[in-house]
């Protein structure tokens, strides 16, 4: 398969063959499970954006968010005809995956040969980092697609500077920055190896590069607009720029296997063959590989943190061409042909390492509406926006005996009159986020005189059913270190300047180095934190019962409304929070953050 000594009249149709094999092979493995789990958060976000009830909603929310259009336009359309189940939404990601694979090889092909391409589509097709993206309802896989296209149509112009060829490429950047604006640095390595190796194109390449803008300028003033939104980059969890996020970086994109995939090259005559003939395609690769990332880490220290693994997924391409480059240039062949099928085993049996389960969402929501009788209410607080929202319209998690609390402004008293007027039933089932303060004032009443019958959670939401019968007393711990025992607030109301004290009552499960601290937090019901005061905590022998108190002073500028106080029980020297587990066993996961109780301000 690696070597090029084939007879040239039948090589194209055995080669045409293996190629359609190849790619129905791969097209398996991403299909394999493809809705064995459930959609994720941002999946959810864009079934919500793509559901407008008014002509121009979508591009709303889209131009709310951090992200371009183009994605959304497809994936509008594409469930407008398939259906937005989770297969449905998920298949225009293998799409814009198969799509990515065929750019790749049409790449492959025009800097070096087909079996360099082909290699580089095995390579590619079987990484776990591709397989991943390739089943999520996002943009990555048509990011991929399209920065593959980018550099085809780049290097076919490169050679041929012809109008068609200008006209394809400034329409390949232009669709590459409505996909991802990160695709902005896949033209910027264009332009490098521009300057680099042929200096004296730049003046054609500002026409095409011109061209691009213009097709892409109606949608400048919304980007303008969303940087002035989200001046602190994207809405995920900042990462930081250090060894670790390089080297987690690295073994996601090789999945574990660099060494790997650099032996080929200690193996064979790729590095100097490369020099000596390919060495304006091969430093092609090498700066598509490392542009994106150098910049973006850079930015992430220094800028804004703009730093995810995902928005880099362009730059896999060039390093499947690259390994791939390696290996046909192996010179014993026998043992390219190892090398590359010990790494695509490697590469498919790594994947659950580096890409563990989703949250299992549609599990919870389905075995809820199994265990739920038609009659029994459901207090819930759905964002229409969230992952529950989704399998709300799939599933039917609220009915008609469904009250939603979403976009109720509330006090704590007006939550206990919902509970109240629901003391006849005999069972209350809940579906509400542990991240605000309400749901801890709706369980802590409906844990006065019930006991818990059902409990389940996923992420930060809890399902519970509370029937009435014996009260039971609801267990909390943090980790498996601390057994939460009792929590007391020494005042639920207070004003400007005042403090207010939580003592906390806790049981030593486990031993509790030094590197442990306890704070009470103060935040608004938006979750914005106002005031904290934190402290370490001292390492009682396991079994010992012990009281902390924590006191936090209410800042002159808080406004009147109300307040909650967060306990957090963290380690000092990473910042990691130890989770909040409920009931026996391994608990039902609540958040990273006991929620003390709330606090009246008044002026």
């Amino acid at each position: 398969m690696l070597t090029s000594h084939q007879p040239v009249r039948r090589q194209p149709t055995r080669f045409l063959i293996l190629l359609a094999l190849t790619l129905l092979a791969i097209f398996f493995v991403v299909i394999y499970h493809l809705t064995r789990e459930s959609m994720a958060y941002d999946e959810g976000w864009s079934m919500w954006a793509v559901r407008p009830d008014a002509p121009g909603e979508m591009i709303a929310r889209v131009a709310a968010d951090v992200h371009p259009p183009l994605y959304f336009l497809a994936l509008d359309g594409w469930v407008a005809q398939i259906g937005e189940s989770d297969m449905a939404a998920r298949l225009l990601s293998v799409v814009g995956a198969m799509l990515g694979l065929a750019t790749t090889y049409a790449v492959g092909s025009k800097l070096f040969d087909r079996w360099t391409a082909l290699i580089a589509l095995i390579v590619m097709g079987t990484s776990s980092f591709f397989v991943y993206y390739a089943r999520e309802a996002r943009m990555y896989s048509l990011l991929l697609a399209l920065a593959s296209l980018s550099m085809w149509a780049y290097w076919r112009w490169h050679h041929d500077p012809s109008r068609l060829h200008a006209a394809i490429y400034a329409i390949s950047m232009a669709a590459l920055l409505y996909t991802h604006y990160y695709g902005l640095l896949i033209v910027a390595t264009q332009v490098l190896h521009l300057l680099l190796v042929a200096p004296r194109q730049i003046g054609r390449w500002l026409l095409c590069g011109g061209s691009a803008l213009v097709l892409f300028a109606p949608w400048l003033p919304v980007w303008i607009e969303q940087v002035h939104l989200h001046p602190h980059g994207p809405l995920a969890q900042p990462t930081p720029t250090n060894v670790a996020t390089v080297t987690w970086l690295v073994l996601m994109l090789t999945s574990g296997l660099s060494i790997w995939i650099a032996a080929p090259y200690a193996l064979g005559r790729a590095l100097p063959r490369a020099l000596h003939h390919h060495r304006s395609a091969w430093l092609l690769l090498v700066l598509w590989l490392l542009l994106t990332p150098l910049v973006v880490l850079t930015a992430n220290a220094f800028v804004a943190p703009l730093y995810q693994p995902r928005y880099i997924i362009g730059i896999l391409p060039a390093l499947a061409l690259l390994s791939a480059y390696g290996l046909r240039h192996v010179f014993w062949k026998p043992l390219a042909a190892a090398l590359l099928i010990g790494l695509v085993s490697a590469q498919l049996l790594a994947y659950p390492a580096f890409w563990p389960d989703r949250p299992h969402w549609k599990e919870s929501v389905t075995n809820l509406i199994a265990a739920r009788q038609p009659t029994e209410p459901t207090l819930t607080l759905i964002a229409p926006q969230s992952i529950e929202a989704y399998y709300d319209r799939q599933l039917g998690l609220r009915n008609a005996h469904t009250i939603d609390l979403a976009g109720h402004t509330l006090t704590p008293g007006d939550w206990s009159h919902v509970v109240d007027a629901l003391d006849a039933e005999p069972s209350i089932w809940i579906v509400l986020p542990t991240n605000v303060g309400a749901t801890w004032d709706i369980v802590t009443r409906l844990s006065r005189d019930r006991q818990v019958g059902y409990r389940d959670s996923v992420v930060n939401v809890i399902f519970y059913r509370f029937d009435q019968g014996r009260h039971a007393e609801r267990q909390f711990r943090f980790g498996q270190l601390l057994h939460m025992d009792e929590a007391h607030v020494d005042r639920v109301e207070a004003r400007p300047g005042s403090m207010v004290c939580v003592t906390m009552t806790l049981s030593a499960l486990g031993t509790l180095g030094q590197e442990y601290s306890a704070g009470i937090h103060l935040v608004n019901e938006a979750n914005t934190l106002i005031a904290q005061q934190d402290g370490g905590l001292d390492a009682p022998p396991i079994g010992q019962q012990f009281d902390t108190t924590r006191c936090v002073e209410i800042p002159a500028t808080a406004s009147e409304g109300t307040y909650y106080l967060h306990w957090v029980i963290y380690n000092w020297t990473n910042g990691e929070r130890l989770p909040v587990l409920e009931g026996n066993g391994a608990g039902v996961f609540w958040g990273d953050a006991y929620v003390v109780g709330h606090v009246m301000i008044t002026h």
